[in-house]
């Protein structure tokens, strides 16, 4: 049987406090600025990118961002690399119920959507 052998504590190297973490993260996030900014009526409930980049009509990259806010759907095109001004927006369509989830398919071409009574619409 071998000789039992006492362990020895070491203290923890000093962490930094949870207020200068708070301190840092503050820092970082009060010089981010927001690419675009679009409002709704409704409360936003959920945002999908879509997958992929897209060309638009004149050959610009373009990202699309399905948003559910209230009853409507809407999809937003966005100029990579340019300013809210470039946002346009394109409604799916007017729901029954408050829009809960949406969902891009993989190739991008069709979005599901989710409301309030359990029904699920998919959009082309």
């Amino acid at each position: 049987m071998s000789a039992f052998k006492r362990t020895r504590l070491t203290p923890a190297p000093p962490s930094t406090t949870l207020q200068q973490a708070e301190a840092s993260e503050a820092r970082y996030w009060s010089r981010v600025k927001a690419a675009f900014s679009v409002d709704f009526a409704s409360p936003v409930v959920a945002c999908a990118f879509g997958p992929g980049l897209v060309r638009g009509a004149d050959g610009a990259p373009t990202h699309r961002l399905a948003v559910c806010a209230g009853l409507d759907v809407k999809v937003l095109s966005i100029r990579a690399g340019r300013a809210v001004e470039s946002a346009k927006s394109r409604s799916v369509g007017k729901l029954k119920d408050v829009a809960q989830s949406v969902s891009w398919r993989r190739d991008g071409r069709l979005l599901c959507v989710g409301d309030g009574k359990g029904s699920v619409h998919v959009v082309d």
